[in-house]
């Protein structure tokens, strides 16, 4: 069974991954050097001797593109019939064009920062769940993605969400927390079905009277912004449950005007 026994091969194989999981907690380059190594090994065994079926759904949910990379031919039923992935790139900062063979995802998380989006992306129809931390302006590859209905680009670099994002008709969570966004822009208020917004830790000073046209909204997170103007009409947010302003720069007049106007609404100052 080439490097490993058979009685510990599936053992050496899944602790080679465990370990690459967690290399970016790892300062030892040493240690570093030595996962690396356990783990190009671990797949050059798989590629030689096939994968076991104990491994196969671990590796579906974690290394797909891996599996590509290292010519996993016995891995290429089980990837695109996986339905949820929190994939680990082979290559930092970009998503290989073999994602666009996923076509049953309907969650997809991506680990690590990335600058660069295949246009294959937009073949996953049915992809509902989308969590990525990206460089530059807002990719329009996104919009395309006419059944996502969370969207989660935290720590990503974007100043403005893409102009066509109200084409994203089913998204109801919106995720643009620790970016470099300054406002809420015309676009995020036109996304009709919004249901949860998040925009922490941005440098937004005011929320705009628009707001209001998210008439689905329950719960609206602001918290570490330096906001200091709030819409008079903010109390037309009938559904709104939650709303968040921790260090905010209002008054205690503003924040009385609030707690009137969203009486069923927890105000977190």
């Amino acid at each position: 069974m080439g490097l490993f026994n058979r009685k510990s091969r599936v053992e050496y194989i899944h602790e080679a991954i465990k370990q690459h999981e967690d290399i970016h907690r790892e300062y030892d380059q040493k240690k570093i050097k030595k996962i690396t190594k356990d783990f190009d090994k671990a797949f050059k065994d798989l590629k030689k001797n096939g994968t076991p079926d104990e491994l196969k759904s671990l590796l579906a949910y974690h290394y797909p593109f891996h599996c590509w990379q290292y010519g996993l031919t016995d891995m290429k039923e089980t990837i695109i019939n996986t339905q949820e992935m929190a994939v680990n790139l082979p290559e930092i900062g970009y998503i290989p064009p073999e994602i666009g063979q996923f076509i049953n995802l309907n969650t997809l998380v991506i680990y690590g920062r990335v600058h660069s989006i295949t246009e294959e992306l937009q073949k996953l129809n049915k992809l509902q769940v989308l969590s990525i931390v990206y460089d530059g302006d807002f990719p329009e590859v996104i919009v395309k993605l006419e059944s996502l209905e969370e969207l989660v680009l935290t720590h990503s670099t974007i100043r403005n969400p893409h102009p066509k994002i109200t084409e994203l008709k089913q998204l109801k969570i919106l995720q643009l927390n620790h970016t470099n966004i300054d406002e809420i822009s015309v676009e995020i208020t036109q996304i009709s079905n919004l249901e949860k917004l998040g925009l922490i830790r941005n440098n937004i000073t005011s929320i705009p009277s628009s707001i209001v046209n998210l008439t689905k909204l329950k719960e609206l997170n602001l918290a570490y912004n330096p906001i200091t103007n709030i819409p008079m009409n903010i109390g037309l947010l009938k559904q709104l449950k939650y709303l968040s302003l921790k260090k905010a720069n209002l008054s205690n007049e503003q924040k009385e005007f609030l707690r009137n106007s969203l009486p069923n609404a927890s105000i977190i100052f």
